[in-house]
């Protein structure tokens, strides 16, 4: 994993593009709700558990790699609609 520094600033302004982007992305899972879109939404909420379990645990390795990789997921499903 690659070490980053960041600071409290640096987070909030990231979290910031993250809102506008989740928020487009749930936005236009609702509009297009399918059953893909649906087990979808199931697998990222799986990932996201994996995250939380990691975080909870003390684990940053594994909290890193997991959250990467589910943005790798979600970025290789939307490739793939391109």
């Amino acid at each position: 994993m690659l070490p980053l520094a960041g600071d409290t600033e640096t987070l909030l302004q990231a979290y910031a593009v993250r809102e506008v982007v989740d928020g487009l992305a749930a936005r236009l899972a609702a509009e297009e709700r399918t059953s893909l879109e649906v087990g979808t939404a199931a697998r990222a909420i799986e990932q996201h558990v994996q995250i939380l379990a990691a975080i909870e645990s003390g684990d940053p390795e594994e909290a890193e790699r997991a959250a990467r990789s589910h943005i790798r997921a979600t970025t290789d499903r939307l490739e793939s609609l391109r």
